[in-house]
């Protein structure tokens, strides 16, 4: 499992999908297990938007980049 802090570029609900800028953008797919938190309380993906800074736990198969966790960074 890989770690990423990074900038949020895009958010696509209905796709389940988040993009993220890292050295490049790496897109992140987002199940129904996926936990989304800000301050340590359960978040919707709906409450990600675009520029939020963002900590992303994952698991790489294949060119599939699944999101275990997305913590959302930062006071908002």
């Amino acid at each position: 499992m890989d770690d990423l802090a990074r900038v949020v570029k895009t958010v696509d609900a209905a796709a389940k999908q988040i993009v993220v800028m890292v050295t490049r953008e790496l897109t992140f797919t987002l199940t129904d297990g996926t936990k989304i938190l800000r301050r340590g309380e359960a978040k919707k993906l709906e409450d990600i938007k675009v520029d939020d800074k963002v900590s992303v736990e994952y698991v790489k198969q294949g060119e599939t980049r699944t999101a275990s966790r997305v913590t959302i960074l930062g006071d908002k």
